[in-house]
C-alpha cells in the first residue's frame, strides 16, 4: 500500500504548485476569519487550480476585501487596475457625504497617488478616478474644485496626452467654474490652478 500512496502523491505533485498555495494562503491569512469566508476545493484545484484561484478572487472583490485581492491577483499574474479602481470607488461611495462643502485633507489624495507608485499603475487611472468622483458631485464646490484640479496635475506631471477619456480643456472649464461659485474664503485658500 505504500507503493502505491507514493504513486498517488508522486501523481499529485506536478498538477499542484505548492509554493503558490502557499502564497495564496499567506496572502489570505492577512484577513482575520478567512477560513471561514473562503473555501478552497482541493480536488478541483488539483485539476483545474487557475479557476479557483480566479474564483477566490472573485469572491474577494465581491465582499470588498481589495487589499487582499490585490495580493492574490500580482501573486496570479492577474491586472490589479480594476481592483484598486473599485476599491477607491466604494471608498467613495461610502463616504458620509458626497457633496459636503469643506476641502477635502491633502492626505486623501496621497493615499491614492501612493497605491499608483506602489502597484505601478498608469497615472491615466487616477485622472479617471478623479474625475469620475467630481463627477459626483452634483454642484460646483470645493471638493469639485479640488478633484478637478488634481486631475490636471497629475495630467500635467505625467505629460499625459488627452484622449478619449479626458478632455483637459473641459476640466479646466469646469474647474474655474468651481472656483468662481466657491465662497471668497475657501477660494483663497484653494490657489488657482495654473495650466
Amino acid at each position: 500500500t505504500t507503493e502505491i500512496y507514493t504513486l498517488s502523491l508522486h501523481d499529485a505533485l506536478p498538477i499542484l504548485d505548492f509554493c503558490r498555495l502557499h502564497a495564496v494562503f499567506e496572502a489570505l491569512q492577512t484577513r482575520p476569519g478567512w477560513s471561514e469566508c473562503y473555501t478552497i476545493d482541493f480536488e478541483q484545484l488539483a485539476v483545474e487550480n487557475n479557476q479557483v484561484y480566479e474564483q477566490l478572487l472573485d469572491a474577494l472583490r465581491a465582499k470588498g476585501e481589495y487589499d487582499v485581492a490585490v495580493r492574490l491577483a500580482t501573486l496570479l499574474q492577474q491586472p490589479i487596475s480594476d481592483i484598486v479602481y473599485s476599491k477607491w470607488v466604494t471608498k467613495l461611495e461610502s463616504a458620509e457625504s458626497v457633496d459636503g462643502e469643506e476641502p477635502y485633507a491633502v492626505n486623501t489624495f496621497q493615499l491614492y497617488e501612493n497605491e499608483i507608485t506602489e502597484h505601478s499603475l498608469p497615472p491615466e487611472l487616477l485622472v479617471n478616478f478623479y474625475l469620475y468622483a467630481g463627477g459626483r458631485l452634483t454642484k460646483p464646490c470645493a471638493r469639485k474644485y479640488q478633484l478637478l484640479k488634481r486631475a490636471l496635475t497629475v495630467i500635467k506631471l505625467h505629460h499625459l496626452f488627452p484622449n478619449e477619456s479626458f478632455d483637459r480643456d473641459q476640466i479646466e472649464y469646469e474647474m474655474f467654474i468651481c472656483y468662481l461659485q466657491m465662497d471668497n474664503g475657501i477660494a483663497a485658500t484653494m490657489g488657482v490652478y495654473l495650466s
